[in-house]
Formats: structure tokens, C-alpha cells, sequence
């Protein structure tokens, strides 16, 4: 920052335009943002938001939503593998920087490494008792994660793979529609009643990574 001379994320004023939006703000202070399609944080860290600001309430909203998903994930893991296995688990997740690094910041990223943990939970119920119920429910927690980050790049071929590997090819197009579901609407919803493109130079990136893996088509975007 010029000003202060201070580092500081180039996308700061994209991240608060998401409260702004939640808060409802006067249009000039959302429109166009980059990454309104990731509305879940926002929604979810509201109150702490409302109560002491959206960078310290945010903040403190993005701490507890990474330490509750720890708890979580980890008393799963004693409950799998045992004592020694979750200690050891909680000394990766301790010393991984990237949970750090967002976990203190009021930004939405701060659920990639809660949602995936979580996440990760539903592909185990998935791959051990993929019965329809398992199925529709898991699929809406992942197609609902989707509102936060794109977690489908990573859990949408792993949560079909392991339905396929079940030779469940019905569960698996029925999780496929409940998966895009949500994140669909939402986009239809921010084009029709808020006039938001249906994409942006952000989300355009990810067409230019999936391509990639065909052709390096747009080097500089890859």
C-alpha cells in the first residue's frame, strides 16, 4: 500500500465488497465484483461481521470456522485410526502455512482448508455407505461448499470416481445435478435480479486451466 508501505492483498476491496453486498450496502460498493458467486463465507461470518466490523468480526469468524472444522475432522480421525493418527494429523494441520495465512484474514478463502477437511469427511461417508440417502445429502453439502469456494475442481471427479467404483452410474448423475445445483442458481440469480455478469475475468481463469491440461492455449492466464 502506497500510503503505508505495508503489504497488503490486491483483492481487499473485492473481499469487503462481499459484506457490503450481505450488508445491504448501496449498489456502487458491490457492483461487479469479483467474486460475488462465493457468497457462503460472507453469509456465514454475517454476524461476527455485524457485531465488531467486517475486518476484526471477520476475522475472528474466519479463526472459528478453521479451529471448529479441526476439532471436527480430527476427533473423526482419532475415531478412524486411533490416538497416535490424530496426533499426527494435528501436527500437519498445525504447521501447514496456508491455514495461517487465511485463517487471519476476513476473506472467503478462509474455508478452503475448513471445507476441505469437511468435505473430505463427506467423500468417506460417500465411499463407505454410498445408499441414496448418503448420496443426496452428501451432494448438497458439496454443491453448497461451492457457494464459498470452488471445492467442485477437486471433490466433484473424486466424489464421482468413488460412486462410479461403486458401479452406482445413477447416484453418481444424480450427485453430478445436486453438485451444480446450488452454485448454478446462484449465478442465475446474481444475473437476472442483481445484473451481475455470468463471469468475469476471475472465474475465467478456471476455463483456462481446465483447457490447459488439452492445449496451452492462453499461456499468460495459465
Amino acid at each position: 500500500a502506497p500510503a503505508t508501505g505495508y503489504l497488503y492483498n490486491p483483492d481487499h476491496d473485492h473481499f469487503e465488497a462481499l459484506f457490503n453486498f450481505v450488508d445491504g450496502r448501496e449498489r456502487s460498493t458491490w457492483d461487479n465484483a469479483l467474486f460475488l458467486r462465493r457468497i457462503l463465507y460472507n453469509v456465514l461470518a454475517y454476524p461476527f461481521m455485524k457485531a465488531a466490523g467486517w475486518e476484526i468480526g471477520g476475522t475472528i469468524a474466519s479463526i472459528a470456522f478453521n479451529v471448529a472444522a479441526f476439532v471436527i475432522f480430527l476427533r473423526a480421525v482419532r475415531r478412524r485410526i486411533g490416538e497416535t493418527g490424530a496426533v499426527f494429523a494435528a501436527w500437519v494441520l498445525a504447521l501447514y502455512p496456508g491455514a495461517g495465512y487465511w485463517a487471519g484474514q476476513p476473506y472467503q478463502h478462509a474455508l478452503i482448508v475448513p471445507g476441505s477437511l469437511l468435505l473430505m469427511l463427506v467423500l468417506v461417508k460417500l465411499a463407505e455407505a454410498p445408499g441414496w440417502r448418503n448420496v443426496l445429502i452428501g451432494s448438497l453439502l458439496l454443491g453448497v461448499a461451492n457457494l464459498g469456494y470452488e471445492f467442485f475442481m477437486f471433490f466433484l471427479p473424486a466424489s464421482l470416481l468413488l460412486l462410479a467404483w461403486r458401479r452406482r452410474w445413477l447416484a453418481a448423475a444424480a450427485s453430478l445435478l445436486l453438485q451444480a445445483l446450488p452454485l448454478v442458481l446462484w449465478i442465475l440469480v446474481l444475473h437476472y435480479r442483481f445484473g451481475q455478469p455470468m463471469g468475469n475475468s476471475n472465474s475465467a481463469s478456471f476455463g483456462a486451466i481446465a483447457g490447459s491440461y488439452l492445449h496451452i492455449g492462453d499461456r499468460a492466464q495459465w
